[in-house]
């Protein structure tokens, strides 16, 4: 059964919108069937139903580091906030290296945030708020358990690789337990009774230690 998505979603702008140039992409496009197809797939998976996303087209890469206050790496190409997704221009992204079909899986991870969000805000550990929406955008990545245990032990680390950690965190919970347990932790995570106490969450969830889980896991 899909629900309606909870407590998280927002309508509010930040003041910082302004100053970015972008066009709103309306009508039968190729991009806005995409993300209609999108999120009946995400509407099932989570198991709760959030608005279709307003989508920007971003007119260049001055306007991501005027909205961030800060120049962001090349890969850099999209986020998405306040029930939109902002992603640069396809043709833009694809002079700065990114090809179409990850341009296109860009915008489903996006998308997956938008899931997230409305769940549980930003209480879920980083790592799991990337790692779900690569899970489902299908962008896998060369990692090891030991880069696992590294991220795990120092998050906060240079040089971390935290959405390679999220998608393999997340697709060995859901292969080792279930999807719906997964879900639940993020649900979990938004939870007042909990907050941001990741560690309490996943024991009421999945009925033992983090701690545990990580051993089960090799990691």
């Amino acid at each position: 059964m899909v629900g309606t998505a909870p407590f998280f979603y927002t309508d509010d702008v930040p003041e910082r919108l302004p100053i970015i140039r972008g066009r709103v992409v309306a009508g039968e496009s190729t991009l806005r069937r995409l993300v209609m197809t999108t999120k009946r797939r995400y509407d099932r998976w989570f198991g709760v139903t959030v608005p279709l996303p307003t989508i920007i087209l971003l007119q260049d890469r001055h306007s991501i580091t005027a909205y961030w206050g800060r120049r962001l790496p090349m890969w850099s190409v999209a986020w998405a906030e306040h029930g939109s997704i902002f992603i640069l221009d396809r043709t833009l992204a694809r002079a700065g290296g990114i090809s179409p079909e990850r341009w296109t899986a860009i915008v489903r991870h996006e998308h997956a945030h938008l899931y997230l969000q409305a769940m549980s805000g930003q209480n879920p550990p980083k790592w799991l708020r990337e790692g779900i929406p690569c899970t489902l955008a299908r962008q896998s990545y060369r990692v090891t358990p030991n880069d696992v245990r590294r991220y795990l032990d120092r998050p906060e680390a240079p040089g971390q690789n935290v959405h390679g950690v999220g998608w393999w965190l997340v697709t060995r919970l859901i292969r080792r337990w279930d999807r719906t347990r997964l879900i639940r932790l993020v649900q979990a995570c938004g939870d007042e009774a909990f907050g941001a106490d990741f560690r309490s969450a996943f024991r009421s969830v999945y009925g033992s230690s983090w701690s545990t889980a990580r051993r089960r896991l090799g990691v």
